[in-house]
């Protein structure tokens, strides 16, 4: 059965003769056979037939639907993922956040889920797609598997090898690498893995790097993304702030890939697990993480005067968003009342009484932090290849 993407009328409409006669639908264009994709004529013949009754069944209506949702997508915040300078900035933090030694039910339940299926075991070899600080990599290594360990950021990947045990050094191999621009044939990664894994990573935001990944695995896949609506407080908080609009973070979903690969003709099992995260952070780390998700996406805010150039404008949008996580602080703590309220420039009144509150459900009491929390449903996806 294809999983449906909330309720949204146009996931299957009735066949149109112009349904996939678009420029971003592959048409004619067998999609096995792309210099990208796969290049072997007989690899999935069987699995590709061109015509539908209904086009939910064709590959092709799901590449379109994913194109455009990240066609969207790509002209918003989320083009801000993608870029190497974000994870640098995040590497410290995620290497506190996800080591061996910290707790993490979502990494244990699906290094359990692979273990189960034995699909994780002694000498297969992993590629590691956003490998980020070695959340999996390390694990995966430790298990006997050889791990070549993928990822844009220069400083995730510093941190990985600092955190990797010397007793398992040489089973990791780590590598800088756009995946939007990778060619698997150059770096020989054309079904060159027994298992292609991606956990939450921005390398995938849509079907052409999908299907690079895809190609990688010899065996078998395994990809956890998120499904549903996901909350983060402060993000949120201060995006409406800036913006005046609620913020969208449902266009990366499980949906796409699910029913791109059941189209297919890969029948692939999905887990589900519900996640929460919350951890105290400083106002001035916070902000400096939030202007450069923010600053090009926001070209007026209510109440700042003109600033001359480009360099004055982003100053004020530093300081306007670093003001509001102080207010959101002080007022988590019974600050002042009426004053914590005054997270604008030039004494004007925030949105605290709404936003602020959200932001501090679980506070621990720590003078000066806010509490930042992030809820969301965790989809694991594990399929067969079998090249």
């Amino acid at each position: 059965m294809l999983l449906k993407k909330g309720s949204r009328e146009n996931n299957c409409p009735d066949q149109d003769k112009n349904l996939h006669q678009g420029k971003n639908i592959y048409q004619g264009k067998n999609i096995y056979q792309d210099k990208n994709n796969h290049q072997d004529k007989n690899t999935h013949q069987d699995k590709n037939p061109h015509q539908y009754k209904n086009p939910c069944l064709d590959p092709g209506f799901w590449i379109s639907q994913w194109e455009q949702v990240e066609k969207q997508a790509q002209t918003g915040l989320s083009k801000e993922f993608v870029k190497a300078k974000r994870w640098d900035k995040l590497s410290k933090d995620f290497s506190q956040r996800w080591n061996a030694a910290s707790e993490d039910p979502v990494r244990d339940a699906m290094i359990s889920l692979l273990k189960g299926r034995n699909i994780l075991r002694e000498g297969i070899k992993i590629l590691d797609l956003g490998c980020g600080t070695g959340r999996f990599a390390i694990p995966f290594a430790k298990a006997g598997a050889f791990v070549t360990a993928v990822d844009v950021s220069e400083g995730m990947l510093r941190y990985l090898k600092e955190e990797t045990p010397a007793e398992i050094a040489s089973r990791i191999t780590p590598l800088q690498l756009d995946w939007h621009k990778a060619d698997l044939d150059q770096l020989g990664f054309r079904s060159a893995f027994d298992l292609s894994f991606g956990h939450m990573t921005p390398a995938i935001t849509g079907p052409e790097t999908f299907l690079k990944f895809l190609s990688t695995s010899r065996q078998w896949c395994s990809l956890a993304t998120w499904t549903g609506e996901r909350k983060q407080n402060i993000m949120e908080a201060v995006w409406r702030h800036l913006s005046g609009k609620d913020l969208d973070q449902n266009a990366g979903d499980i949906t796409f890939p699910f029913n791109l690969l059941y189209t297919m003709g890969y029948r692939p099992s999905v887990e589900f697990q519900d996640h929460r995260y919350e951890n105290m952070v400083d106002p001035e780390a916070e902000a400096d993480q939030l202007f450069d998700l923010f600053h090009e996406h926001v070209e007026y805010v209510e109440g700042m005067e003109p600033a001359e150039g480009v360099e004055g404008h982003e100053e004020q949008i530093r300081q306007r968003i670093l003001s509001f996580l102080q207010g959101m602080a002080q007022h988590g703590h019974g600050g002042q009342g009426g004053n914590a309220g005054q997270a604008g420039q030039g004494g004007q009144r925030s949105q605290l009484g709404r936003e602020g509150q959200q932001g501090q459900q679980g506070m621990q009491g720590k003078p000066g932090m806010i509490n930042k929390v992030l809820t969301g449903c965790v989809a694991r996806m594990v399929w067969k290849v079998d090249r």
